[in-house]
């Protein structure tokens, strides 16, 4: 039964993530590696339910109207992005650049606000993503994890072979990093794989990270007099949030 649900919510995941665009089963059926037939009994299940809709047999399946009302009345972490959401915007606005907030869940990232205002064309195809150790609000989360699920993390994305940074070669590495991450309070990188000049510092409640805030750019347009503007602002944006999200109580 779990083994048949995971299937069904992969199916409406992968068509959800193309949203709008519609997806064909054969599509699908190859992006999940899973047998046609199957593929086609989920869609006809999902249809039936309103959650995916039938565009044509050419076009294939489009999310339906369960979906878009369910997505509608989500909510999630209300406070911290009622809260967060202006400033995130802002920053991203002032800068030019791409700006997001993100979670740790187990050993996926994911993004709970975003906003683009670079040349970048970012689009969000996954839901959650396997990149604690290759993005730098992967990063920022994971240092300050505890150690025990740090290292089981590593192990667990050298096992999948997921993508490191490739500075990252040993555990101790990783460690290494974690520790500058959190005397610095931020993690800067250039990109390697995109071309992309990133930073991410970490948002906290009473003092407890709780989110981490990242910013991306062109590496070419990143230079090097306007990197400590993106800094401090980013900075700047993460305590805005931070002091939004603390309390402080007193008896006297």
């Amino acid at each position: 039964m779990i083994k048949v649900l995971g299937k069904i919510f992969e199916v409406l995941e992968t068509v959800v993530c193309e949203s709008p665009n519609p997806m064909t089963p054969m599509e699908i059926a190859g992006k999940l590696n899973m047998n046609r037939p199957t593929c086609s009994r989920i869609l006809k299940e999902l249809t039936d339910a309103g959650y995916l809709i039938r565009i044509s047999r050419q076009s294939g399946y489009a999310v339906g109207p369960r979906s878009f009302t369910f997505g509608g009345m989500v909510k999630y972490k209300s406070q911290l992005l009622e809260k967060a959401r202006p400033y995130i915007k802002d920053c991203a606005f002032q800068l030019s650049k791409s700006v997001l907030l993100c979670e740790r869940q187990g050993c996926e990232r994911y993004i709970l606000s975003h906003y683009n205002y670079s040349p970048l064309n970012i689009r969000l195809k996954q839901l959650s993503f396997h990149d604690l150790f290759e993005t730098a609000t992967g990063m920022v989360l994971t240092a300050y994890a505890p150690r025990n699920v740090q290292e089981e993390l590593y192990h667990h994305y050298r096992e999948n072979k997921y993508l490191f940074f490739p500075e990252l070669k040993r555990f101790e590495d990783v460690l290494e990093s974690f520790e500058q991450i959190k005397r610095e309070r931020i993690f800067i990188r250039d990109k390697f794989r995109t071309l992309q000049w990133i930073a991410a510092v970490p948002v906290c409640r009473n003092g407890i990270v709780t989110a981490a805030l990242g910013l991306s750019a062109p590496a070419a347009d990143a230079d090097r007099n306007e990197r400590p503007l993106m800094i401090t602002e980013l900075k700047k944006t993460a305590e805005l949030i931070s002091n939004e999200l603390s309390t402080i109580e007193t008896t006297g």
